[in-house]
């Protein structure tokens, strides 16, 4: 009789192990999406076991420390050799959560056949002993409902659990919850910008929302943070063009029309100062949002983003069709919100007021608006909403043409004594 092997995926179980060991920072998010009960071969629990047990001790996670940690262990799992296999499968951490799916998949069939073939022996021996019946009852009861718990609750977490972890990071990094902008008076209209959370930055044509955008960038850029640019509206030349005007405090007309003889030492020394920044372009025109999801994950594998900014949502495309534009622009505001989430990091998306319906519609879908309005050379933002606390206040910035002195705060004013403005209908701050 040919017995059955329990369903299995040992190329996705090398896969999961051979990934953190080529990527070690990943072993944090990895160790919550699989346990070591969750392999089929032993020897990939024991690895996996002895990954786990180096990060809790602090320890780093190479060759070298696997090896001793897994000691007397080392020849059952199949020697260094083996590890050197694992570590070198070519692997990308993207598909991390992929193969974690799969063991787990697997994992949850073998728990239920073994579960399943427990029960069909207590029921036969229920033939023969009424008392068993109720064994075999409770037996499948929760043997299912520990396999849709499982399933369903994966990633519930007990509130006890998370307060200790913030309480953690707020203890060890008090001035780090959440991302500066380079600028003082808008971290401290909004408390800084918050992993997760998606910023609008809105307003009419003409009234400095990318000029501001790229200060952010450039402000967290100079703070050593990580930024990638979707600049759907310009090319990445004229990006530059900007920023490199900005930075040397010229009119950015002059780059435009080739006038620069007398301003190249000022744009060398412009462009050195920009070059230093971690600022990524991406110019694609007519993006889809699946395309910028694909490319953000990739710029965070491969750089650790701490900040993405699209200019303009409306030019994102989306790849299923909606009834109408409000709807469209509405699924936009999800997808890049639930990227957010997912990357765990703020996105800023500029937006450029199109119509009563549509405001209203991206309105629902965001955590912060900053409502844009020009006052001659000066920008008043009103905080038209926040979902973390009150909206209606109110900066006013000097945009001079220097970005440095926005960056750092030189140029900027505190709050206004104007009331609350409440801006074109449908950005008025919903709860």
């Amino acid at each position: 009789m040919i017995r059955v092997q329990d369903p299995h995926n040992i190329e996705a179980e090398k896969a999961f192990l051979g990934t953190v060991l080529q990527e070690p920072q990943t072993i944090s998010r990895a160790s919550r999406l699989v346990r070591p009960a969750d392999f089929f071969e032993e020897r990939h629990a024991f690895i996996w076991q002895a990954m786990l047990d180096l990060d809790r001790a602090g320890l780093p996670l190479d060759l070298v420390t696997l090896s001793d940690r897994l000691n007397g262990s080392l020849t059952d799992v199949g020697g260094a050799a083996y590890l050197i296999q694992l570590q070198h499968i070519p692997l990308s951490a993207l598909n991390l959560d992929t193969y974690a799916a799969i063991i787990r998949k697997y994992a949850r069939l073998r728990r239920l056949i073994n579960g399943a073939g427990r029960i069909v022996r207590l029921a036969h021996r229920a033939g023969t002993n009424v008392d068993v019946m109720d064994e075999a009852l409770a037996l499948a009861e929760s043997t299912l409902l520990a396999l849709v718990k499982e399933e369903r609750l994966g990633p519930v977490a007990p509130l006890g659990v998370l307060v200790r972890h913030y309480l953690e990071r707020a203890k060890d990094q008090p001035a780090n919850l959440g991302l500066s902008t380079g600028i003082e008076p808008l971290d401290a209209l909004c408390g800084c910008l918050q992993a997760g959370d998606l910023v609008l930055l809105a307003g009419e044509p003409g009234t400095f929302k990318t000029a501001l955008a790229l200060r952010i960038a450039q402000g967290v850029g100079l703070a050593g943070g990580k930024v990638a640019l979707f600049s759907l509206e310009s090319s990445s030349e004229q990006v530059v063009q900007r920023l490199l005007a900005g930075e040397a405090g010229l009119d950015a007309r002059c780059l435009r029309i080739g006038d620069v003889e007398s301003a190249w030492p000022a744009l060398l020394a412009a462009g050195e100062r920009l070059a230093e920044l971690n600022l990524h372009l991406d110019d694609t025109p007519g993006l889809l949002v699946t395309e910028l999801r694909s490319k953000a994950r990739w710029l965070h594998y491969l750089w650790g983003l701490d900040l993405i900014i699209v200019n303009y949502l409306q030019l994102l495309r989306n790849s299923q069709r909606q009834e109408s534009r409000a709807e469209e622009l509405a699924a936009t505001c999800r997808a890049l919100k639930a990227l957010a989430r997912e990357l765990h990091l703020p996105l800023l998306a500029v937006f450029r007021f199109d119509s009563l319906a549509n405001n209203r519609a991206v309105e629902l879908e965001s955590d912060l608006i900053w409502l844009c309005e020009r006052r001659g050379g000066c920008l008043l933002l009103t905080q038209t909403r926040w979902r973390d606390g009150p909206a209606g206040t109110s900066i006013e910035l000097e945009m001079y043409e220097r970005a440095d002195q926005a960056t750092t705060g030189s140029s900027l004013a505190g709050p206004t004594d104007q009331p609350p403005h409440p801006g074109p209908a449908g950005m008025r701050g919903a709860k």
